[in-house]
């Protein structure tokens, strides 16, 4: 009853963001506290391989671990020593971003030093409007829209590089306690180089009843004006397969096979 009705008493912003924040999955919540997984993206030590300017590249993969209050370590593994920049450039480019689809950060959190403001509400959906009112975050303002039920729906943010508008497919499973857990996230992006669409899908495994990403697949795709789309016989979108695998939850070694 409680899970049903727990949205009903979130009246303020605040009571809005906490109420998803408790309905939402999160490995935390099932007592993890120490998590070290590997990470490898489909074709890339190929590409760096045939650029023939960072030695032999052998299983390229990166390994990371998290312990709960202390910083993430990222390396670099299958590459010869050295390449100390290219290094640094492929895990902020393909695994710093991602890092929240394995421990997700709460919206409570990500939000704490934006003002919030309660928007007028349409078809009894519930609108946030949070802005940064120090201008540090490279996100500077953000609306986010709650269905009913409680759900983000949607989040259209404002920053220096352009805007960015999403829509999130939430769902439950046999491993998140009746939680929501990210499905997929449709994003389109407004940016100097024309607007861009991505679409990311996520698939989860349950190891020792926890649910963690094992695949996720990024399609790309600049969105053409109707113009060009006539003289355009198809686009086919970028295609990024990251995969998760070899997750060590609080010590305990389980391999994905």
């Amino acid at each position: 009853m409680f899970l049903i009705c727990s949205f009903s008493w979130a009246n303020t912003s605040t009571e809005i963001i906490k109420a998803y924040d408790i309905r939402s999955y999160s490995p935390l919540k099932k007592g993890i506290r120490e998590l070290s997984f590997e990470v490898r993206i489909d074709g890339l030590g190929k590409k760096i391989n045939d650029q023939k300017n960072f030695g032999i590249v052998n299983d390229l993969h990166f390994k990371v671990h998290w312990a709960l209050g202390k910083e993430v370590e990222i390396s670099v593994e299958g590459m010869d020593q050295g390449f100390n920049k290219i290094k640094e450039e492929l895990i902020n480019t393909y695994i710093r971003p991602r890092l929240e689809l394995v421990i997700p950060i709460p919206l409570s959190d990500k939000f704490k030093d934006y003002q919030h403001k309660l928007l007028d509400s349409k078809n009894d959906e519930k609108r946030i409007l949070a802005i940064d009112p120090k201008g540090i975050n490279s996100v500077y303002e953000i609306i986010f829209v709650f269905s009913k039920n409680g759900q983000l729906k949607s989040m259209n943010s404002h920053s220096s590089f352009g805007s960015e508008y999403s829509t999130l497919s939430l769902g439950e499973t046999a491993w998140s306690d009746g939680k929501w857990v990210v499905l997929k996230v449709k994003s389109e992006f407004s940016q100097e180089n024309g607007p861009q669409e991505n679409l990311v899908d996520i698939e989860y495994i349950s190891i020792e009843g926890i649910g963690l990403p094992k695949t996720v697949i990024i399609k790309q795709q600049l969105i053409l004006p109707e113009k060009l789309k006539k003289n355009i016989k198809e686009v086919h979108p970028l295609e990024t397969k990251i995969i998760f695998s070899n997750y060590q939850l609080n010590s305990k070694i389980n391999k994905i096979k």
